[in-house]
């Protein structure tokens, strides 16, 4: 795995496409819940997809973006967050320092 990217939607709608988007090896999501006392919350109403990356972060990431621009411009959800997401491996911090 090179990564992950990580998308915070409100509404619920499946996202199984993303997974057919170049580089995404497979994808897991979430639907939102109540969150129980002591806490008190919710994030009813929200889901979570992380999609785990197989191929270049960068080069996946620019396929995700119009997947997901053009899912939110249907309106069954909108977009919160998507962001990519390396992985880190111990003692390998150069490839993600500047």
């Amino acid at each position: 795995m090179t990564g992950a990217y990580v998308v915070i939607e409100e509404g619920r709608e499946s996202s199984a496409d993303l997974v057919d988007v170049p580089g995404v090896a497979g994808l897991w999501w979430f639907d939102g819940i109540d969150i129980p006392a002591p806490f008190k919350g919710s994030c009813k109403g929200r889901q979570i997809t992380v999609c785990y990356l197989d191929d270049d972060l960068l080069v996946t990431t620019e396929a995700i973006v119009p997947v997901l621009a053009e899912r939110w411009a249907q309106g069954g959800v909108k977009g919160l967050l998507a962001a990519p997401f390396h992985t880190i491996v111990l003692f390998e911090w150069s490839p993600h320092l500047p």
